[in-house]
């Protein structure tokens, strides 16, 4: 009748509570059920941690050609007010 009340059931690793073995996540802390999830996530991560640098890296250098931009306008400004 009710096929995932005969499921397997497991421990979760992380908070040691009962889960059935089909979750891909502990529904009680959200942690990874295996290994191939928990290597998923971890790449997930990663692949954010580098997204995020690259644009902190995009938004210092745009900043930065600012600052120049200015520092330019300033010596052209001077090199007529010069002549």
């Amino acid at each position: 009748m009710y096929p995932e009340m005969y499921s397997k059931v497991s421990v979760c690793s992380e908070c040691g509570r009962e889960i059935r073995e089909k979750f891909r996540f502990c529904p009680w802390c959200g942690k990874a059920c295996n290994k191939e999830m928990e290597i998923s996530n971890f790449a997930e991560h990663i692949e954010t941690v580098k997204a995020n640098q690259r644009k902190m890296q995009i938004e210092r250098a745009q900043e930065r050609l600012e600052e120049l931009k200015e520092e330019l306008n300033v010596l052209v400004l001077q090199s007529q007010l010069a002549n």
